[in-house]
């Protein structure tokens, strides 16, 4: 048994490897499609307070967006749903997600997302033919489903994909079907604390987007195409009760995360963040990123790496240690407001950014 385990992992890490070099090989270069939704605002708060790293753990509903293969850590079933505002000079943009996991047999799970970026205005369309319009106008979106596998596939390592729907009601107007895939390891080094171990890749597939101009000409363009692979550990400590129920009164966690794109020379770097918990309720976080950029060819007024310190809270609500039930119902609510990092080195003056999350996480039984 333990041979076939080691057989197991190490054919899905060749698999991995494989993918990764084809898709690095044969992919065309990545510039800039989509930038705003892919590297803009996070779904979640949680993530967007700790660095933006959550490769290597599970995060509700929004685990998908990480690593696929994370959602079959979530127990029970798990609904979230999250809100952005605004993006830097776009006042009225927003970013919406809303998204549902659920175990399906003891070995695996599913989840369907729902992520929305909008700028928020109208702007007119124009084309080569047309460059003042034909009068009407469009508020320019992103919009992505996604369907999400994940199971347990030998000890302790799990594996997912996600099959995406991206469709850009923008400059593009073309619809297309990224494949993204993940795997998790986690090991449990005591009763409480365990060490996760994770990677990532999306857009395997090298899915691009098209652009059409009746009678002058077609572009492609390329997506990003995203290997992540990062650690987590984690560690609770104390006994302490609610309502009759056990929880531990303290936990600290600390990931961090590599990104690197296959299809780019920029966006890649380092993520890590921290979070402490008091009595399973009260979560504080802190993180750091910094990742290189494209200064575009004016190193004068435009920077070539993007770096801050993130920040955060959240607040969960265990309705079965409030009520003494044995139904486990938990409500959690995580806040991140920040400043937003400008690329530019002559202003720096936008307005900060809020992210709201509401999860809901509900188990049959209590675990």
């Amino acid at each position: 048994m333990q041979k076939k385990s080691n057989l197991t992992k190490i054919l899905v890490a060749t698999g991995i490897a494989c993918m990764w070099m084809s898709s690095s090989a044969a992919a065309q270069d990545y510039n800039d499609a989509l930038d705003y939704f892919y590297f803009g605002r996070q779904p979640s708060a949680k993530a967007e307070a700790m660095g933006k790293a959550m490769v290597a753990t599970n995060a509700d509903a929004y685990s998908s967006f990480y690593n696929p293969a994370a959602i079959s850590l979530n127990q029970g079933r798990t609904a979230s749903t999250s809100y952005a505002s605004p993006y830097y000079g776009f006042n009225d943009a927003n970013y919406l997600f809303a998204g549902i996991t659920g175990e399906w047999g003891d070995r695996s799970a599913v989840g369907l997302s729902f992520f929305r970026f909008s700028f928020g205005e109208s702007q007119s369309m124009s084309s080569v033919q047309l460059p003042d319009g034909p009068g009407e106008t469009f508020t320019p979106a992103v919009t992505m489903y996604t369907l999400s596998l994940s199971s347990r596939i030998v000890h302790n390592l799990h594996a997912g994909i996600n099959l995406n729907y991206v469709r850009d009601e923008g400059y593009f107007d073309d619809a297309t079907l990224p494949i993204d895939i993940g795997l998790i390891q986690t090991f449990h080094l005591t009763e409480n604390q365990n060490l996760k171990f994770g990677a990532s890749l999306f857009n395997i597939n090298d899915s691009k987007l098209k652009l059409e101009e009746i009678g002058v000409y077609t572009q492609e363009a390329a997506l990003p195409i995203s290997f992540r692979t990062g650690a987590s550990y984690q560690l609770l400590w104390g006994s302490s009760t609610l309502n009759a129920t056990p929880i531990k009164t303290y936990g600290v966690s600390w990931q961090v995360e590599y990104v690197e794109l296959l299809n780019s020379d920029y966006y890649s770097g380092i993520r890590t963040g921290a979070e402490f918990t008091f009595m399973e309720m009260v979560s504080m976080r802190l993180g750091y990123y910094n990742e290189n950029r494209n200064d575009y060819g004016y190193p004068e007024s435009n920077k070539d790496e993007l770096s801050d310190f993130t920040y955060g809270l959240g607040v969960a609500f265990p309705i079965e240690g409030l009520f003494n039930d044995q139904s486990s119902l938990t409500a959690k609510l995580d806040l991140a407001r920040m400043k937003q990092p400008s690329a530019s080195k002559n202003f720096d003056n936008f307005d900060s950014f809020s992210v709201y999350n509401l999860s809901l996480i509900w188990t049959p039984e209590s675990k």
